[in-house]
């Protein structure tokens, strides 16, 4: 049971971690954009942040999951 259980852990931080690289990423590059540092298209920005919302809805998911033992 601890096995599973630390794997779960183990998921949930990696989840975490790469979900706070992706908002540390479309906020750079949004503030890049703004200040016209990079010829990058406004799209990509919104593309970043539906992908981090997106990321961000499954990490808390399995977050709640692991609280709640679905």
């Amino acid at each position: 049971m601890a096995f599973f259980t630390w794997i779960t852990f183990s998921l949930i931080m990696a989840g975490g971690i790469v979900l706070f690289l992706c908002l540390v990423a479309t906020a750079w590059l949004g503030m890049a954009i703004m200040k016209g540092k990079t010829g990058i298209p406004l799209a990509w920005h919104v593309n970043l942040a539906r992908l981090t919302i997106f990321l961000a809805c499954i990490h808390g998911f399995f977050g709640m999951a692991m609280v709640f033992g679905w």
